[in-house]
């Protein structure tokens, strides 16, 4: 789901990675810009585009109800700043027995704005377990079906920017079959041990972890399949991709995104 130009880049790059570890397999992007399909050479005859006419504000919205937008009765949900990495055939074996699944993080949530977030009986998000988003297993079964209507009711009942909030909530009290998926399913940068990284990583979600390679990679995107449609801004891309990546000075301290600066110079995530 990409709405916005710089998300619609991200998609695209995402897309690319999908072709290359997963030949066949098609994708739908769903987007509030108005592109068509046959405007974007990159994308095969069993891919979908469905242009919604929303502001960007909405993408949350319309991210808890996805369910009603695929067009496959199976699907990976891949959030756009992701990388694919490896094979996904092993997700959809998963829905014979589970309505959807979603990757449980490592660690408590700490984040001002989630952490502290009452969601049940006086729990916080910090208090519990909570999953990513950022990858999405679901077939459109009943159960998957009554999912995303209680999410996307507790995101509209909450009043929280992050789904994630509400996505723990709806987790904890929607009688679905849900599976916990591991960290290779949505992995993070590791910044080392990165060899071993990339054999068992599926989906690399870099979210703020945006090397210069990747970065490059993203700008080159937009610059050859979405200036043609949308002209000449592709420079926004790269100062929103910038914008987010100094996310992680803020939230890290400049002593430790320096660091991370120098690892990325020398090695790529991706390789």
């Amino acid at each position: 789901m990409a709405f916005g130009r710089p998300y619609l880049a991200m998609a695209l790059y995402s897309r690319v990675s999908l072709a290359r570890t997963n030949p066949g397999l098609p994708a739908c992007i769903v987007t509030n810009l108005q592109i068509e399909k046959t405007q974007i050479p990159m994308l095969g005859v069993a891919d979908t585009v469905i242009s919604l006419d929303a502001e960007v504000a909405k993408n949350r919205s319309i991210k808890t109800a996805i369910i009603d937008y695929t067009p496959f009765e199976e699907t990976i949900f891949l959030d756009c700043d992701t990388v694919v990495m490896g094979r996904l055939d092993k997700g959809f074996e998963y829905l014979r027995y589970f309505d959807i699944c979603a990757r449980l993080n490592p660690y408590p949530q700490t984040r001002r704005g989630k952490a502290d977030i009452p969601i049940f009986d006086g729990l916080e998000v910090g208090d519990c377990p909570h999953w990513n988003s950022g990858v999405l297993i679901f077939s459109k079964s009943g159960g998957a079906r009554r999912f995303f209507r209680d999410w996307a009711g507790n995101f509209r009942s909450l009043g929280n920017q992050y789904d994630q909030v509400s996505l723990a909530k709806t987790i904890f009290e929607c009688p679905v079959r849900f599976l916990s998926l591991d960290r290779r399913w949505n992995a993070t940068d590791p910044f080392i041990g990165r060899r071993a990284w990339r054999q068992k990583t599926k989906v690399f979600h870099y979210a703020t972890n945006i090397s210069d390679s990747l970065l490059s990679d993203v700008c080159r995107t937009d610059h050859h399949h979405l200036k043609p449609i949308l002209g000449e801004t592709e420079v926004d891309s790269r100062r929103f991709l910038l914008d987010k990546r100094r996310s992680k000075r803020d939230e890290h301290g400049m002593s430790k995104y320096l660091m991370l600066r120098l690892i990325w110079a020398f090695t790529c995530p991706t390789g």
